[in-house]
């Protein structure tokens, strides 16, 4: 075997030299490794692509990292300079400098020296300025491979004219780019089309970029250390204004495309299409409105990359750039109020979740109808009176809530919106629950759930959260709370879960989770899906940026551990608290506080739960939580034995419940009250509180209140009444 190593630079003469030595002997094989096919006589091409990298958003051990050939690689040549071994927590950091590295064999030797003397952590920092960092110490070998910038000017240095042109104006895309993509780019070269396409051909053969096949087109690549390599000399060359507008113009015109294909596409197909260029939209917007490369272009970018944000759920990266553009607007000459109205409504549409002040949201809401109403923008309207109602759902805002409401039905009534309409229907739902109306909130919400079972899949842009869930959900919901079938809404609850999690769609699971699904759950004790969808909440609120979210999915990580026998102190149910109290507006549902009551009185925390109690009873529990919250004061007066006082309140909470139509809730209640009379000896009396109740229900007789519902009757059955008589517990 003949080996002929690096032979792109003397391709023509390394060709001739292989076809003369085959020709004239037998028993010679040749192995020649190069940049770019030599194109011999029965020449053999094997193209070795970077080395394997763990897919990003895994966990993974040490053991199960090393199985992939990049880290193993850097790992071993680390460990061949000094004594380094892999430790579990660095893991992540590893596999992240591999992908930085795109898997490629020589920048990785070179690096792993400095993981001898530097964390890890600083090392993937470092590698920001990975040209200059990327030295190898102690490197023997051609000057051209001591440094992977000396590598990458090496192969540039070959490269026509064209094809060195086209590689820099490449660099301006973020990922993979059509051929049609990287000729708007270069317009402003005055390069013939035939010219561009073979010299992406030429960079194809002498391996600068790579092919990808996506849905049946041919897509282009540069390797990021290449990418970072050409972007250099695009911006030495003078080149990089004129390239990074007409990227900016480029990226405007796919994102306008955009809008008018996501009423057309269903959603995963939209989805598929344009999730992957929000690097592309990043990197315009940076240039054109950060770095005052083009204010109106920046502007135009921010808007139109709207409806992406929401179906990625970019809800701070949607604001803050929202804001941003709205600053730069009123500072500058632009008088476009149509293209004002986008960003105050897209304002609007993020701000109802996540923002602290409450002035200030409110301001935002009704700049936008305004405006929209100065305009005639119908559609605006209803997006701003969406935002404003379901923010006026927030304690201390409902009565103005039915108003926006009425508003909001008008509006899309006139212009038939049919979205609006839906978004009407669930927000009227949400505010019958608190007002604990449950048989027009489930008669609602059943109609509501047909007709988007007939709706097509790309009707309804999403204002939010995916309705079809969000309504199974909050029907779900409603049904365990305020109907005689308890089993049905635990069977819808667990379906929206499912649903939720298998949509990727941030905000939907988020909203689902924290406002219905791990609710019910945590009330059934089915603790093993609970806390799957737990684990799935705290990775959407890290990985979609909404920290402030957390106290939520603290209060049912610490309840979910005290009703379940994990946790005996109650310092983490009270920190949860106090992240509550002191969080989002948004965090004010006096559920949470029920839950976290019920947890500190599951570890025998009287004295912490009734301090929760206090301050719910100070602001003014909500009605919908009223029994409930009713109920959790007698077991605190019963624990310090003011059994009269415990007695008066289950029958107050009882007689709330069954005035509201709260099935849960009075079910609890009058199993709570007829287990006290129990105690007593009172059993007629207990039996006339509890047999009623229990009697009426129609389903969900495997769900915990109702087990111990049926436990308290049939303790009363053994232990007989003082009428002889006797109770039968039947389904």
């Amino acid at each position: 075997m003949l080996v002929l190593d690096t032979c792109e630079h003397v391709i023509n003469a390394v060709a001739h030299l292989c076809d003369v030595i085959l020709a004239r002997t037998k028993s010679v094989r040749i192995l020649c490794t190069s940049r770019q096919a030599l194109r011999a006589k029965n020449e053999r091409v094997v193209r070795l692509a970077p080395l394997g990298v763990p897919p990003p958003g895994g966990s993974l051990t040490a053991e199960e990292a090393l199985g992939y050939s990049a880290p193993k690689l850097l790992v071993e040549r680390a460990s061949e300079v000094g004594n380094y071994r892999l430790e579990d927590r660095d893991v992540g950091t590893i596999v992240e400098i591999c992908r930085s590295l795109d898997g490629l064999p020589l920048a990785l030797e070179l690096i792993a020296s400095r993981l001898l003397v530097e964390p890890a952590t600083d090392v993937l920092r470092e590698l920001d300025d990975r040209f200059a960092r990327l030295t190898g110490r102690g490197h023997e070998g051609p000057p051209r491979q001591r440094t992977l910038l000396a590598t990458l000017e090496w192969s540039y240095a070959l490269l026509t004219e064209s094809e060195a042109a086209v590689l820099r104006a490449s660099s301006i895309f973020a990922g993979p780019f059509e051929a049609g993509a990287l000729l708007r780019v270069v317009g402003h070269y005055d390069r013939d089309p035939a010219d561009v396409f073979d010299a992406l051909a030429g960079l194809r053969s002498k391996s600068m970029l790579s092919i990808e096949h996506s849905s049946n087109e041919i897509r282009y690549r540069l390797l990021d250390s290449t990418r970072a390599f050409a972007a250099n000399l695009l911006k030495v060359s003078g080149e990089l204004e004129d390239t990074s507008a007409a990227y900016a113009r480029y990226v405007l015109d796919v994102f306008e495309k955009a809008k008018i294909d996501q009423s057309e596409l269903p959603a995963q197909q939209w989805y598929a299409t344009y999730a992957i260029r929000v690097e592309e939209l990043r990197k315009a917007i940076t240039w054109s409105l950060y770095q005052n490369g083009d204010t109106l272009l920046g502007l135009k970018l921010v808007a139109t990359g709207l409806p992406l944000w929401h179906e990625l759920s970019m809800i701070e990266e949607a604001r803050k750039n929202c804001e941003h553009a709205l600053a730069v607007f009123d500072r500058s000459s632009c008088t476009d109020s149509a293209l004002k109205l986008k960003l105050l409504v897209g304002l609007a549409a993020v701000t109802r979740f996540i923002s602290t002040d409450t002035d200030k949201a409110i301001e935002t809401f009704e700049a936008a109808i305004k405006l929209s109403r100065d305009i005639g923008d119908k559609n605006a309207e209803c997006q701003g009176l969406v935002a404003l109602a379901s923010y006026r759902l927030l304690p201390g805002y409902r009565t103005a809530a039915r108003e926006t409401l009425e508003q909001l039905k008008k509006v899309a009534l006139e212009t038939g919106n049919r979205p609006a309409l839906w978004e009407h229907e669930t927000l009227v739902a949400e505010l019958d629950i608190i007002r604990s109306e449950y048989p027009p909130v489930i008669a609602r919400l059943e109609r509501l759930r047909e007709e988007l079972r007939n709706a097509s899949d790309g009707t309804a842009s999403r204002f939010d959260a995916d309705l079809r869930i969000r309504t199974e959900n909050t029907l779900g919901a409603a049904q365990w709370l305020g109907s005689q079938k308890p089993g049905t809404g635990l069977r819808r609850v667990q379906t929206a879960a499912q649903w939720a999690l298998e949509a990727h769609h941030g905000w939907t699971l988020i909203f689902c989770f924290t406002r219905g699904v791990l609710f019910i759950l945590s009330e059934c004790h089915d603790y093993v899906l609970a806390r799957h969808c737990l684990a799935k909440l705290k990775e959407a609120i890290y990985r979609y940026d909404v920290p402030t979210w957390t106290p939520v999915a603290n209060c049912y990580a610490e309840a979910f551990d005290a009703l379940s026998g994990s946790r005996t102190d109650p310092d983490g149910i009270m920190g949860a608290y106090d992240q509550l109290r002191t969080g989002l507006p948004q965090h004010g549902r006096h559920v949470y506080y029920a839950l976290l009551i019920r947890a500190l009185n599951a570890i025998g925390c009287v004295d912490e739960a009734a301090q929760i109690l206090d301050y719910v009873s100070e602001i003014g529990p909500q009605r919908s939580m009223v029994p409930e919250l009713l109920r959790l004061r007698a077991v605190e007066q019963r624990s310090r034995g003011r059994d009269d006082d415990a007695f008066s309140t289950l029958n107050r909470a009882l007689e709330i419940a069954e005035d509201h139509g709260a099935w849960a809730w009075r079910l609890r209640s009058a199993t709570d009250l007829a287990a006290f009379l129990l105690d007593k000896l009172q059993f007629d009396d207990a039996k006339k509180v509890l047999e009623p109740v229990y009697g009426q229900f129609l389903d969900g007789f495997e769900t915990p209140d109702l087990q111990r519902a049926e436990n308290v009757l049939a303790e009363l059955h053994r232990s007989g009444t003082t009428g002889g008589g006797e109770i039968a517990v039947s389904r």
